[in-house]
């Protein structure tokens, strides 16, 4: 190799390495970009979102959990278990309540699910007399107090 081909050695990376002011131009330019793009960038604790999801309360004070499972819980479930657009549904019993989270598939209307759902509710026959309003609502996020 001939001392003419070792400085004909042409690219980018060569070009940058034998123009140190342009190489640091670069860097200060990508920097400044980067730093005016992150004061841009929409910045948030919770980001928004729209679930698919509907709780279902039910209010049954003085009841045990058993019972409240067998007269409230289970008879919820099964007017429900078949509504068109139900993925899923989780419940939780604490004493004197009954919480069920409905889950929707992603491509179904929340609005008219949740619709029949309550349709489905008020049909229920004999529910307890001691049971409070049945809340059917869309779900929201559960915002914690604080961010750690």
């Amino acid at each position: 190799m001939n001392s003419s081909q070792k400085h004909q050695s042409t690219g980018l990376l060569s070009w940058f390495a034998s123009n140190p002011v342009a190489a640091n131009l670069l860097m200060l330019i990508i920097l400044v970009g980067g730093l005016v793009g992150y004061n841009e960038m929409d910045k948030e604790v919770f980001p928004r979102f729209n679930p698919q999801q509907i709780d279902i309360t039910a209010l049954y004070p003085g009841a045990e959990l058993l019972e409240i499972e067998t007269s409230v819980c289970v008879r919820i479930e099964e007017a429900i278990i078949d509504v068109p657009g139900v993925k899923r549904l989780y419940n939780e019993i604490e004493r004197g309540t009954c919480s069920i989270r409905v889950s929707a598939l992603p491509d179904t209307s929340v609005e008219q699910v949740l619709n029949i759902i309550q349709g489905r509710i008020q049909g229920i026959p004999r529910l307890p007399k001691n049971l409070e309003k049945i809340e059917v609502k869309r779900a929201e996020r559960e915002d914690d107090d604080g961010v750690i």
